[in-house]
């Protein structure tokens, strides 16, 4: 019963960290869409 407690919380740990870890993901694809809208000839120098 101990172990399944543990297994338990870690699965919600790392639930809790793939919805972080995507959240950000989400901000940083936000942010170069938004700088590709606003920016387009940096972005494009950036990339070369």
């Amino acid at each position: 019963m101990a172990d399944n407690g543990k297994y338990c919380i870690g699965i919600t740990y790392i639930d809790r960290m793939i919805e972080i870890g995507l959240s950000v993901f989400n901000s940083i694809l936000f942010l170069l869409v938004v700088k590709l809208i606003i920016d387009p000839d940096k972005l494009f120098f950036c990339k070369i």
